[in-house]
């Protein structure tokens, strides 16, 4: 209600303006031609009939120039306008149209021919500068006679019908001719002498006139005005709007019904979105049976023979409606198409297609209010060739003020060009961290982790460095198991051995790159290094395989007896305080050498069975689960590990090789 009450309001403004001479650079219509100067009549002839085409050379050929034009199917009204000096001012292409029409009614029901007609002169030495049909010129038929007395009669004798010759030579219908006020006094002696005489009214029943037609059969009495207009106009107006308001519902069903069953079909793939696809239909289907009715009401006033200032306001007003109308015809067209096509977008894997269609319909809808300015001015008569003009000397001020808005625009372009993000990701952009829920040609709005949304303007992408989580293929996860310094060597072993093979059998996790080893002796306990890489596609997909793993290792630890550690301290209290006394054998300072000593040999017993000792251990090898599940089947076991343990300390030592 609100759009259709600013349109409303929109549509009178601009009305107002199209009626207002003083906002136009120049009219639409064929331009008036400026009075002749007074000058002899001999001079005048001498010079015009030199100058002047054959066709407008005297009074009697502009006359059958204008009534062949006006007979010709199509109407010619190029030749028609050229056969009419109009008055100075503004007229419309619809305006200078009717009042052809109105003269060329007049001429033809006094009984004037597209031939030539008697007393009307047809020699180019017609030595006047002027030449008037009313009262009809000496040797006119009869007919024109009576019926040319007639219409001075009603009009009271303030008629004006008539021809003047132009600085070049030219014969035109004069401007009194077809001045607002002598039209409306022609038009009025027009519909006396169509209810006078019943041949000319049966005429107008047998051409395509049906605007004559219907005003002809209406009583006399209800031609009489109220506020300029006649009744029977008034009347005419309230049927054409109720005629409008009925096609309107038609329209608006006709759609519904075309649209609704294969929209709905392209929404029903997405339940939650149905609701939101049937109000869509319905906002469309209303803006296009609001152009229908304007359309329809456009048509029907040209039946109303209303006052020429009656018909301008309407017009321009109707003309400035449907403009509106078709911009929020489109806006809605576009809203419905681009929800169809977007939610089809989002049911496949490509996630071009989310950034794409919302640009495309924000482009389309910003082509559609262009044109539609560019008709909005039409409509109103204004020359926007000024306003063009004035851009483009100060095309250099409106770069620099549009030099964000460009900026942006590129910044846009970039995003689909090159693709940095898709709608969707989990982005870092300029501090901003949150998923990409919408790029549009000005500013792309990242949704937070905490809920709120973030705008960024376009141009930062082209400048700043985009940091896409989305794009990753593998997910990592580092962190350090810490065990209790009372776990053994072979414990620590097999921990880190069974972590591994958690790993290779894990649907989601990478098998040929992860690190679970002895990393380093922490505080609390000895610390094993996991580092491991999931292969999930989303976050909470992450969360839940990294919940499944921890499980795990925590099943295992308890299978081995191994107990994790907590950050703890312990505090030893001394009993006595003294120097240790040094062994008797031993002089000072030589129970270092002997502690290195003693350190060495046990070192060398340590790895004195070691496999590495012989060769050199290759690069570390990612074994598959099937590699370890074959190994074991060979004996290669935990109870084989125990008796065997330096050959196990060697094996580990190599990676499994």
């Amino acid at each position: 209600m609100q759009l259709k009450t600013t349109i409303v309001l929109l549509a009178l403004l601009c009305s107002s303006w199209g009626l207002s001479p003083t906002l136009h650079a120049a009219p639409q219509g064929p331009a008036p031609v400026d009075d002749p100067p007074k000058e002899s009549p001999a001079a005048s002839t001498t010079e015009n009939t030199e100058t002047a085409p054959l066709a407008f050379s005297s009074p009697g050929r502009t006359l059958a120039t204008f009534l062949n034009a006006m007979s010709e199917e199509p109407t010619d009204f190029t030749t028609a306008i050229m056969c009419m000096k109009l008055p100075k001012g503004t007229y419309s292409k619809e305006i200078t149209k009717q009042r052809a029409h109105d003269l060329e009614d007049i001429l033809m029901h006094l009984g004037y021919q597209t031939k030539e007609n008697p007393g009307v002169p047809s020699e180019a030495s017609f030595d006047k500068d002027t030449f008037s049909l009313l009262p009809a010129p000496p040797g006119s038929s009869p007919t024109i006679v009576q019926r040319s007395a007639e219409l001075q009669e009603v009009t009271k004798n303030a008629a004006v019908l008539g021809l003047d010759r132009t600085l070049n030579g030219r014969w035109l219908f004069n401007s009194e001719t077809l001045t607002n006020e002598n039209n409306e006094l022609l038009r009025l002696a027009d519909r006396r002498l169509m209810q006078k005489y019943p041949e000319l009214l049966a005429n107008a029943r047998s051409t395509l006139s049906l605007r004559n037609w219907l005003l002809e059969i209406t009583p006399p009495q209800l031609w009489d005005q109220f506020l300029f207009i006649a009744y029977i106009q008034w009347i005419g107006l309230a049927v054409v709007l109720a005629i409008g308001i009925i096609v309107n519902l038609i329209v608006r069903l006709l759609f519904g019904v075309l649209l609704k069953r294969w929209i709905e079909r392209g929404l029903m793939h997405v339940a939650r979105h149905a609701g939101q696809g049937r109000i869509d239909i319905r906002r469309s289907c209303r803006a296009i049976g609001l152009v229908a009715s304007i359309l329809l009401w456009g048509w029907l006033v040209d039946l109303l023979f209303l006052p020429l200032v009656a018909y301008n306001f309407i017009s321009i007003t109707l003309d400035v409606l449907l403009v509106l109308s078709m911009i929020n015809a489109g806006f809605k067209l576009t809203d419905l198409v681009g929800d169809v096509v977007g939610l089809r977008a989002a049911s496949t894997q490509n996630k071009l297609d989310d950034i794409v269609v919302p640009l495309i319909r924000k482009t389309v809808k910003f082509v559609i209010l262009l044109l539609g300015f560019f008709y909005l001015a039409n409509a109103v008569n204004y020359e926007i060739t000024p306003l063009i003009a004035g851009i483009g000397i100060g095309g250099l001020g409106f770069a620099f003020a549009a030099q964000n808005s460009i900026e942006n625009f590129f910044g846009s372009i970039t995003v689909v060009l090159d693709r940095p993000f898709q709608v969707g990701d989990w982005v870092v952009i300029d501090n901003v961290e949150g998923n990409v829920e919408q790029v549009g040609l000005r500013s792309t709005r990242v949704r937070t982790f905490y809920n709120s949304q973030m705008t960024i303007p376009n141009s930062i992408l082209i400048k700043t460095t985009v940091d896409n989580y989305g794009r990753r293929r593998f997910r990592r996860w580092k962190t350090n198991l810490s065990l209790l310094y009372q776990t053994t060597p072979e414990q620590v072993e097999a921990f880190c051995e069974g972590a591994r093979e958690l790993v290779r059998n894990h649907p989601s996790m990478r098998r040929d790159s992860y690190q679970i080893f002895l990393n380093e002796f922490g505080e609390s306990g000895i610390n094993i290094l996991v580092y491991v890489f999931w292969e999930t596609p989303d976050w909470a997909t992450e969360l839940r395989e990294r919940h499944r793993f921890m499980l795990d290792l925590m099943r295992l630890a308890a299978e081995l007896g191994v107990d994790f550690a907590y950050p703890s301290q312990t505090v030893y209290l001394a009993r006595s305080s003294g120097v240790p006394e040094t062994p008797p054998q031993l002089k000072p300072g030589q129970q270092q050498d002997a502690n290195e000593a003693e350190g060495r040999e046990a070192a060398r017993r340590i790895i004195e069975s070691a496999g590495w000792r012989e060769n050199r251990p290759p690069p570390y090898h990612y074994r598959t689960a099937e590699e370890s599940r074959h190994l074991d089947e060979k004996g290669h076991d935990a109870s084989s590990v125990k008796a065997k343990q330096s050959e196990t300390r060697g094996s580990a030592d190599e990676g499994g090789e």
